[in-house]
């Protein structure tokens, strides 16, 4: 399930102008973008596929959706999302007690900070087999991941919080859950020029410049929840042959329905999710 975009009016005039001004070339002509020192020419193109599109209504298989990027969350293999784990001088840790899950005693340890770390967060410690049973982590105060500013651009890494839990099994530990949710912010503050011009055997002639001045901000928010219902063995031969879905159908919807919900097996939903309604 997706929310539904909204048109952004000065975007949408934006695209409306350069589609007409696209439109208006002859054949010995072309149009080229150029922001600072860099620039390219804008490839031709017929006037079918210049025609813009406004509406919100998309394809219901438009969606690529990699269940391995979920999982991959679980591998820990990226050090900045589990920054805690690899650079432990970054941070300190406090055993606060000892309790009981899924029949395994661990350890509770809290951790925050210090200066250069960006997580704090409260983790579930095997007593008997050091593993990681559990973990419930988030930027600390006043953390950001990325931020970054370069000729213009920018992004900030505004928010992160992770979450995962493991079960035993014999000797294996087995996941069972995670979520995580990745907040992002990006901006581009830079002027534009659209030259448009008349090829020529020496040097190329500009028959028209405009000018345009980009300030704008984007945010992004991506949310990743996932619930392991059953495990099964299955042969190595199998595996191999798994071809995972390209797309899935996506529902679009601008307030919450919890008919959407119906015949599945899922995770209950937020109460942001429960309380959301475009307006």
């Amino acid at each position: 399930v997706a929310l539904k975009a909204k048109n952004v009016k000065q975007l949408e005039m934006l695209g409306d102008t350069f589609t007409k001004l696209i439109k208006d070339t002859e054949d010995n002509e072309y149009w080229r973008v150029k922001t600072g020192i860099i620039g390219t020419k804008i490839p031709p193109a017929n006037n079918d596929s210049l025609e813009t599109n406004t509406s919100n209504e998309k394809n219901t298989k438009d969606y690529k959706y990699k269940a391995k990027k979920s999982l991959e969350f679980a591998t820990f293999k990226n050090k900045q999302q589990w920054e805690f784990l690899y650079k432990i001088d970054k941070y300190n840790f406090e055993i606060i007690g000892g309790t009981s899950i899924n029949n395994e005693n661990v350890y509770v340890i809290d951790f925050s900070p210090k200066e250069k770390g960006l997580y704090e967060g409260r983790l579930y410690v095997s007593i008997e087999t050091s593993a990681l049973i559990k973990a419930d982590y988030k930027y600390a105060p006043d953390k950001l991941g990325i931020d970054a500013k370069l000729f213009g651009f920018s992004q900030t890494n505004t928010n992160f919080t992770g979450s995962i839990y493991f079960e035993k099994d014999k000797n294996n530990y087995n996941l069972k859950y995670l979520s995580f949710q990745d907040n992002n912010k990006y901006g581009v503050k830079r002027k534009v020029a659209l030259q448009k011009k008349k090829k020529r055997f020496l040097m190329n002639k500009k028959l028209k410049e405009i000018e345009i001045s980009v300030d704008l901000i984007m945010q992004e928010k991506a949310s990743i929840e996932l619930l392991i219902i059953d495990h099964s063995k299955i042969s190595a031969s199998e595996f191999d042959n798994i071809t995972e879905k390209k797309y899935i159908n996506i529902t679009y919807v601008n307030q919450f329905n919890k008919d959407l919900w119906k015949r599945h097996i899922t995770i209950e939903p937020t109460k942001e999710m429960r309380e959301y309604q475009d307006k």
